[in-house]
């Protein structure tokens, strides 16, 4: 917003005049500073914001002003606090000895197993129970996991005996 004031001068004789013009310009903006936004998975700590370490979704502000406290700037950060992503391995399994089972998760977007594997569905074949667990990142790279257990029944094994031994010593 501008004011613009006009005064005629006559000179001392009255002849000449002296016209001044002078504009006042009045500044009081408020500049609106908006930051890249900040993401980060449920149980984490964003990096500082404003000086503060937060946890919670929202917009954060900071008004900064001119020595004189007439310009300021408002800073504006928003952070995103995304939830874990929700992995099932699936159902506890049994198998036999020498069989294969398949394991396979839901609930990610990449998924690592705790033998190595990776993908969301894979073949295992234990040669004894074992506990598999899988972690997983969502699109957002936040991580979850769970796990699952391959019981492995063995064949019965038959033991033979003789039903009655007898043995005779002689000692002549």
């Amino acid at each position: 917003q501008a004011t613009t004031i006009t005064d005629n001068i006559p000179s001392v004789q009255g002849c000449d005049s002296l016209t001044i013009i002078q504009e006042i310009v009045f500044i009081n903006p408020t500049i609106r500073d908006t930051l890249p936004v900040i993401e980060i998975c449920e149980g984490e700590e964003s990096e500082p914001i404003f000086g503060n370490i937060e946890n919670t979704s929202g917009f954060y502000t900071q008004q900064l002003s001119s020595v004189g406290g007439c310009d300021s700037i408002t800073r504006v950060q928003e952070l995103v606090v995304n939830p874990l992503p929700t992995i099932n391995a699936g159902n506890d399994t049994t198998i036999n000895l020498g069989e294969n089972a398949t394991l396979n998760a839901t609930g990610g977007n990449t998924y690592t197993w705790s033998n190595g594997e990776t993908g969301s569905i894979i073949t295992v074949l234990p040669e004894n129970t074992t506990g598999y667990q899988v972690t997983a990142l969502d699109t957002n790279n936040c991580s979850g996991s769970d796990s699952v257990t391959v019981f492995v029944l063995f064949e019965e094994v038959e033991w033979h005996t003789a039903q009655s031994i007898s043995f005779s010593w002689n000692f002549s």
